[in-house]
């Protein structure tokens, strides 16, 4: 098995599967890499999917899964980061104009998380949800300190440009 396919599995036995599924109508997935979510989506709840992804590289696994599921009509991958309002607008993302915003372990790996979360909430509709889950960190002190080494790693890497009242809050 793949190490996609591997985490997909351990996802699997997690509350990810449930809080993908709790995602309805217009839509935003911060962050979805090479698509493993897109299998969750309950699409009798979800009218449209808007994937902001910064890393271009995770395009072809994603139009992959997205035909494989058959959600390539209903899934439109934007290539930019959240605070990319100008590109955002241009897709009809504007303040108030999303039901749900999907996070599945995104918020570990950008820059400023803070940034990320004024965007998401001035996105959604008032009593829009945003969803989110992150790992956290090992208690194993080895792979703790192997965890913050490779998130430096990340960040100078993958993402040096970032990522970057009633709403509900699912975790």
């Amino acid at each position: 098995m793949s190490p996609a396919g591997n985490f997909i599995a351990f996802e699997d036995t997690t509350i990810v599967p449930s809080l993908v599924q709790a995602a309805t109508g217009v839509v935003l997935e911060l962050g979805p890499g090479p698509g493993n979510q897109v299998h969750r989506y309950d699409t009798s709840h979800v009218k449209y999917v808007y994937g902001v992804e910064p890393n271009s590289n995770f395009k072809y696994d994603l139009n992959a899964k997205l035909e494989k599921h058959g959600m390539q009509d209903r899934y439109k991958l934007i290539i930019s980061g959240i605070e990319d309002s100008d590109v955002l607008r241009k897709e009809g993302i504007t303040e108030g104009s999303l039901d749900s915003v999907l996070c599945i372990q995104v918020l570990c790996a950008v820059e400023n998380p803070n940034a990320v979360m004024k965007e998401v909430w001035k996105l959604l509709k008032p009593g829009g949800k945003f969803i989110f889950w992150e790992h956290g960190w090992s208690r194993n002190r080895l792979t703790n300190i192997e965890q913050g080494m490779s998130l430096r790693i990340f960040h100078i890497f993958f993402y040096r440009k970032g990522l970057t009242s009633s709403k509900n809050w699912l975790t």
